[in-house]
């Protein structure tokens, strides 16, 4: 009887009746803290899912770029030279004037000659000098998704003795960050080859 007088009183002091004002708990200023703390831990978790998925972004649309560029050089180069000086994809342009300046091919000899084909990969299509606007003025863009801009510089051609074919391929497209209205901003890969005799 002595022992279960004995548990009952502990039971009362410290145990499950242990009075509810003596217990402790958080304060409404600690909940308030810890709350600010997860939602500074949240932000950044948040931030770091934006960054991931531009960055998913740019990988994608360059490895397309790269494909884009990849097909027409290609094709180019595995065609025999008389063929690959006439292989372009419809109209083409006998100047560099629609190219940026910094992807223009340099160096063209008074006897070179050039062709430059310009396509569009996307919804909106527009005429080429759109691109860049008159004197390379910046301008909305006119491709939904990406522009190839595929120079030939034909070695000697005037003479008629040409023998080689320069071939230079640049694909843009507008990033996450680009933008739409300033071509400088938007996205490219660029890449070279030969075709010779």
């Amino acid at each position: 009887m002595l022992y279960l007088g004995l548990m009952k009183r502990a039971m009362q002091t410290k145990g499950l009746f242990w009075p509810l004002r003596e217990r402790s708990g958080f304060s409404l200023i600690e909940l308030l803290v810890s709350l600010t703390v997860f939602s500074f831990g949240i932000l950044g978790v948040i931030g770091m899912q934006m960054y991931a998925l531009r960055g998913n972004s740019y990988s994608w649309n360059s490895t397309l770029a790269q494909r884009i560029a990849e097909q027409k050089l290609e094709v180019l180069k595995a065609m025999e030279y008389q063929f690959a000086k006439l292989a372009t994809f419809g109209d083409f342009e006998a100047n560099q004037n629609n190219v940026p300046a910094a992807d223009q091919i340099t160096n063209v000899g008074a006897n070179d000659s050039i062709r430059v084909d310009i396509e569009e990969f996307g919804l909106l299509k527009e005429s080429p000098g759109a691109f860049y606007g008159s004197a390379g003025a910046a301008a909305a863009a006119p491709y939904d998704r990406f522009k190839r801009i595929t120079i030939q510089k034909i070695v000697d051609s005037a003479s008629g003795t040409d023998s080689k074919m320069v071939i230079k391929v640049i694909v843009y497209w507008v990033g996450t960050d680009s933008d739409p209205a300033n071509p400088a901003t938007h996205r490219k890969i660029a890449m070279m080859g030969m075709v010779a005799l």
